[in-house]
């Protein structure tokens, strides 16, 4: 049975380093949601969007399904469920709660991840890698992922803090996902390539 580890956190957290360092470290596949550009996905969640919450959502929604197919190998995921339903809270709040049922764990529609990495980063260092996010955005993101969090309690959840004074490399990062994966059982040390 193919393990799924994803990696979640507000813009700018390190997802996408870290996790594509981890999937080497592992020999995994690396993947990205949703499967469409970045560039699109700024734009849907952008304030004043012309699109209705409904179909920026759809778009999502589909996006993850669509991509379901792929994880039937060991996979590192940058973004997935977690993400679907935080976003939504914040950008779609019309059509966020017709949202859960579908993302929550046991549902059999989306692949259960075997754990989650949150990426707990200091928004002050991620507004600092992009300063065009706005810390308002950033702030009203992680206050979703918090309130999200409950609705994952049956898959575990390694959170990485990085205060601004003790902001790690990603090689450190990487190194502490894998250790951690390790001693919660989500991986083997046999599955390791460091």
């Amino acid at each position: 049975m193919s393990k799924l580890i994803v990696f979640e956190g507000v813009d700018n957290s390190g997802k996408t380093t870290a996790s594509k360092l981890v999937a080497e470290a592992l020999g995994w596949a690396w993947n990205k949601e949703p499967r469409f550009s970045t560039e699109i996905a700024d734009q849907l969640n952008a304030m004043g969007s012309t699109i209705t919450e409904r179909e920026r959502e759809e778009l999502f929604y589909k996006s993850r399904i669509e991509a379901q197919e792929t994880y039937s190998q060991n996979t590192i995921l940058d973004r997935y469920t977690w993400t679907g339903l935080a976003y939504a809270k914040v950008f779609s709040p019309s059509v966020y709660h017709d949202y859960i049922p579908s993302y929550s764990p046991g549902n059999g529609l989306f692949k259960d991840p075997d754990a989650f990495v949150f990426l707990d980063t200091d928004l002050e260092v991620c507004l600092q890698r992009e300063p065009a996010v706005g810390l308002q955005r950033l702030e009203r993101i992680r206050e979703a992922y918090e309130a999200t969090r409950p609705l994952f309690w049956t898959i575990p959840i390694i959170t990485i803090s990085q205060p601004k004074r003790a902001i790690m490399t990603p090689e450190q990062i990487r190194d502490l996902v894998v250790a951690e994966l390790q001693i919660t059982g989500v991986i083997s040390r046999l599955e390791t390539i460091l």
